[in-house]
């Protein structure tokens, strides 16, 4: 797994995508990871010593390493890569060009009205919750 805990990763999916956050749990054999802040989680705890009342929490859920992307100090995209220099191996952090990272979003053409939704009037009764009565 490329992403460690220490790690800042920015979320590609799910409700919370476009956030950043630190890495503060990762397990390789699921791999998933958990962000500190990030997939918040509640959960109900029952009345213990450590906490009489009991009530909820909130505590890190864990995020599928897939849906996210792994940054560097300057908050930029990069990509992992390992040198090997006589027998030890480190890890590479090279940030990606704006080309690569850059995600192209389809445009609307504004003449076509294709998307546009037109009703009839007589089909203007019936979406207003009215119903004609037929003797």
């Amino acid at each position: 797994m490329k992403i460690k805990k220490g790690d800042f990763v920015l979320v590609n999916a799910g409700r919370d995508r476009g956030l950043t956050g630190e890495v503060v749990l990762v397990l390789p054999k699921l791999n998933k990871i958990a962000v500190n802040g990030i997939n918040l989680v509640k959960k109900t705890v029952k009345p213990s010593k450590e906490n009489p009342t009991g009530g909820f929490i909130e505590k890190n859920g864990l995020l599928d390493v897939s849906n996210v992307t792994l940054l560097n100090d300057k908050k930029q995209v990069v990509k992992v890569s390992y040198s090997i220099e006589g027998k030890s191996k480190s890890r590479v952090l090279t940030a990606k060009s704006k080309k690569e990272s850059k995600k192209v979003k389809p445009e609307l053409d504004k003449n076509n009205n294709s998307n546009d939704k037109t009703l009839d009037n007589s089909k203007s009764t019936a979406s207003k919750g009215k119903k004609e009565k037929k003797w």
